[in-house]
């Protein structure tokens, strides 16, 4: 596993967040062979905007597709475009359209024993498309994929850390290169109060959304946007 001094760690991959994209990655990896670690800012993964989704997941599934009316992609393209006000991106759109269903739901379903309820809903649609678990879609998502993430014996947790800035080859060497490449990462233990130095090959960005810097928002007040 991972390894190194107090304030400096060596490991093979780096995943920043830990909401559904982080413990993906996390997984994955780890599934591979790969030794990763998660930096976790909060301490818990309950803080995470992923664990606060209620609603469900859009999809269009089998079942959607024997509904009244029968779903489709270009049902599901249609109506997204039209309910975000023709701002999506269309090619987007559809790819997640044709992909979510199985990239998704049945990988939940199969890798993390997800359960969803019987019957989809209708959000924003005539057609009833959405994956949920009653109104805490979310919270019983996350539940499940912690819980098998954090027993897997390469992956190792960083509780209570906060990733605040990316080395790179350019940074180290005070040099500017046509292509650089991220060697790693500063993260700072807020129960410590100290800086910590984490070297990887390879580093993922899945630190979430950025609606807490805005004066109303939503999500957790931990989406403060450090990726961006």
């Amino acid at each position: 596993m991972a390894k190194g001094l107090e304030g400096r760690i060596k490991t093979e991959c780096l995943v920043i967040g830990n909401g559904l994209a982080g413990l993906s990655a996390a997984w994955e990896l780890a599934k591979e062979g790969k030794e990763a670690i998660l930096v976790e800012k909060s301490g818990s993964y309950t803080n995470s905007s992923s664990n606060s989704l209620a609603g469900g997941l859009n999809s269009v599934s089998p079942e959607s597709q024997i509904g009244i009316p029968p779903d489709s992609i270009d049902a599901l393209v249609a109506n997204t475009l039209k309910n975000g006000s023709n701002l999506n991106c269309e090619s987007v759109v559809r790819m997640c359209g044709e992909r979510f269903y199985p990239d998704v739901i049945k990988w939940l379903e199969d890798t993390f024993d997800v359960i969803f309820d019987r019957g989809l809903h209708r959000e924003g649609s005539e057609i009833a498309r959405v994956h949920h678990i009653s109104d805490h879609t979310g919270r019983d998502i996350m539940k499940k994929m912690y819980e098998k993430v954090s027993n897997h014996p390469n992956v190792r947790i960083l509780k209570d850390h906060m990733a605040f800035d990316l080395i790179t080859r350019n940074w180290i060497n005070n040099v500017l290169m046509e292509t650089d490449v991220c060697k790693g990462c500063y993260v700072y233990d807020t129960i410590e109060k100290t800086v910590r130095t984490v070297e990887a090959e390879g580093v993922f960005v899945a630190s979430g959304s950025l609606g807490a810097i805005f004066p109303a928002y939503s999500c957790p007040d931990t989406a403060t946007g450090d990726g961006f």
